[in-house]
């Protein structure tokens, strides 16, 4: 959260954990858990369809970006 807040984004933790169920519940990320520094912790995957959106999405809003931006945004 503290990166998103660098570029002026302010969310609190409810967000993130209710996008996190969305995205679960639409089969766009799966969980599983991680042991680190003698603890579980839960750790969010992008499944395979998660990863096709996530590139045709970029695609898509590339366009838009290079107009705005003026330049090439690969």
């Amino acid at each position: 959260m503290k990166e998103l807040a660098q570029h002026g984004y302010h969310i609190g933790p409810g967000s993130l954990h209710r996008a996190s169920h969305k995205m679960k519940a639409e089969g766009l990320i799966r969980s599983h858990s991680e042991a680190a520094v003698g603890q579980v912790r839960p750790c969010d995957v992008a499944t395979t369809k998660g990863r096709r959106i996530l590139s045709s999405s970029k695609r898509r809003l590339r366009g838009p970006a290079d107009e705005v931006l003026g330049e090439q945004t690969s």
